[in-house]
């Protein structure tokens, strides 16, 4: 697993087409990725959220900026280029850069995760590992 993140880490800076994230660094499209999934979650409930990116891109061999902007995969992306408004959220800042940089500690092995009062997605009944942190529900597929 270790060689895995290492792998992912260098693999971050390469770059994933994608017209709604032009001009945005790989670090701004994690960071809005985050900002849009779990801003309103405790720090525990953000780090697992960003725990699922960092796994997807270790376990599948992509970019972290391919995993955020695959088709369908993170809903915040599915209607066009994320905007943030409000507040910065300086915690999710550096959860994104820990993820870019390479020093990312996943705080589980989730590669997927919804939030039960919106949606109910066709894999739910799938997951294994689950865990209920905050508002999602987390696992592996």
């Amino acid at each position: 697993m270790r060689k895995a993140m290492l792998a992912a880490a260098a693999l971050v800076s390469a770059s994933c087409s994608g017209a709604v994230a032009d001009g945005l660094t790989d670090a701004e499209v994690v960071y809005r990725t985050l900002y849009a999934e779990c801003r309103g979650e405790a720090p525990a409930g953000q780090r697992a959220v960003a725990s699922v990116v960092w796994n997807r891109a270790a376990l599948g061999g992509k970019t972290v900026r391919a995993v955020c902007l695959a088709r369908r995969q993170f809903s915040c992306w599915n209607k066009g280029a994320v905007q943030v408004a409000g507040s910065e959220i300086p915690a999710l800042r550096r959860l994104a850069a820990e993820i870019v940089d390479g020093g990312f500690r996943a705080s589980g092995p989730w590669t997927h995760y919804y939030n039960p009062a919106k949606c109910r997605p066709a894999w739910a009944d799938k997951l294994t590992e689950a865990a209920v942190i905050g508002r999602h529900r987390f696992g592996v597929l």
